[in-house]
């Protein structure tokens, strides 16, 4: 938890050979990696922040780390409480994600759910 916003703020940390969209909106509140050959799609939106319910104007940033060749589909969500989206996994366009996805998995919906392995 940061009480002192000064110090706020991470940096996205993106792998050469990713491939983010000039449309997407990463929060870096706190540190996102993304790994090698990774997509991230039109308009998906990263959020890496949330606020304290007692009181709301202290932040409490939530690193992210996304693997390699990984996919994010347009418009898809990815919630603060994700810390980690697995290598070669899937996100389909317009979900939901609401908790981390491990390695080889395709998740999608509202809220997202596994789907099938990524082969």
């Amino acid at each position: 938890m940061i009480e002192d916003q000064e110090h706020l703020g991470g940096r996205l940390y993106a792998d050469k050979t990713a491939y983010i969209s000039d449309k997407a909106d990463i929060d870096i509140s706190a540190d996102v990696v993304v790994g090698e050959g990774t997509a991230i799609c039109r308009e998906a939106m990263i959020i890496t922040h949330e606020h304290n319910l007692l009181d709301r104007s202290i932040i409490m940033p939530m690193p992210l780390d996304i693997g390699r060749r990984c996919f994010i589909g347009a418009r898809a969500i990815i919630l603060p409480q994700v810390r980690c989206i697995g290598d070669e996994a899937a996100v389909g366009a317009g979900s939901v994600v609401t908790k981390d996805i491990p390695a080889g998995e395709v998740w999608a919906g509202n809220p997202a759910h596994f789907i099938r392995y990524n082969t």
